[in-house]
């Protein structure tokens, strides 16, 4: 159950691009309360969050549901080896993967009270990553010749995710309107953000950092990132494509920073890591 690896190299270009510095955010630590680590993967309009805990890095992990200060648990009754949530949407659909007892990995939407599979065909692997409103999912799925493509799932229907020349493609987040993110490892090596408004697909790079991975978006066209700078450690990124600027944010306690969500009021969400690599789950609050 772990997210592909995101690959520290050089981009070979820069999008012009306005940078403005990210307003004060407060950053709240969010633990288990039992020693184990913890990360947070999306927050909905409504403040709702989604995480998990491990032991380890890598380690299997449980989700867990955050509703203010409360926290509540949510596996997959299919789950042997552990369930993520990786995706919240606005109405509370939560989607995410779970490991079976040999160890395979399957994804789900839960909507209503009922878990149910998404299992694109050809699937041996698959993570579900984001959902709307419209309970349109997306994420990504490994086939039998270990391929991985992206995809989308409007619960009928499946729609396959590639980009010219990728390796591996992942659809990661998507707004209401349909609008989503996508990543892909391209044949020179790098990994490779995309922004897929109204169909038109656009790369987004944050100048002056080695790689940028986008993940989830809000309704108002801002997207978290995960960036990486020339000395290879790891920051929060918000790119807003309204404004075409580009914004960092770093949780004080951390040696790297992850940046997974962000809603509609602009809180973010993620992990932060340590220098004696402890990871923690955030909730970051403030203005961009």
């Amino acid at each position: 159950m772990n997210r592909t690896s995101l690959v520290a190299a050089v981009l070979l270009a820069a999008l012009p691009a306005h940078y403005a510095a990210a307003q004060k955010y407060t950053f709240t630590t969010i633990t288990d309360g039992k020693g184990m680590m913890t990360s947070m993967h999306d927050i909905n309009a409504k403040g709702t969050a989604v995480g998990g805990v491990f032991a380890s890095l890598g380690d299997v992990r449980n989700c867990f549901v955050l509703t203010g200060k409360k926290k509540t648990p949510l596996n997959d009754p299919n789950a042997v080896n552990g369930t993520e949530c990786w995706g919240i949407s606005s109405t509370g659909t939560i989607v995410g993967d779970y490991v079976d007892a040999n160890e395979a990995d399957h994804g789900y939407i839960y909507s209503n009270g009922t878990f149910s599979d998404i299992a694109p065909p050809g699937s041996v692997y698959t993570v579900v990553y984001g959902v709307n409103a419209s309970n349109v999912a997306i994420g990504y799925y490994i086939d039998k010749k270990g391929v991985y493509f992206g995809f989308l799932y409007d619960g009928t229907k499946f729609t396959k995710l590639t980009v010219k020349g990728g390796t591996t493609t992942e659809g990661f987040g998507i707004d209401d309107a349909g609008d989503y993110t996508l990543t892909s490892v391209l044949s020179d090596g790098y990994t490779h953000s995309y922004f897929v408004q109204g169909g038109k697909r656009t790369e987004i790079l944050f100048p002056k950092y080695e790689q940028t991975v986008l993940h989830h978006m809000n309704n108002n066209g801002q997207i978290s990132a995960t960036i990486i700078d020339t000395s290879g450690n790891y920051h929060c990124g918000v790119y807003d494509s309204v404004k075409d600027k580009y914004y960092t944010l770093d949780d004080p306690k951390g040696t790297i920073t992850i940046g997974d969500g962000i809603n509609d009021s602009e809180t973010v969400v993620g992990r932060y890591q340590t220098a004696k690599s402890v990871s923690y789950g955030y909730v970051a609050t403030g203005k961009l």
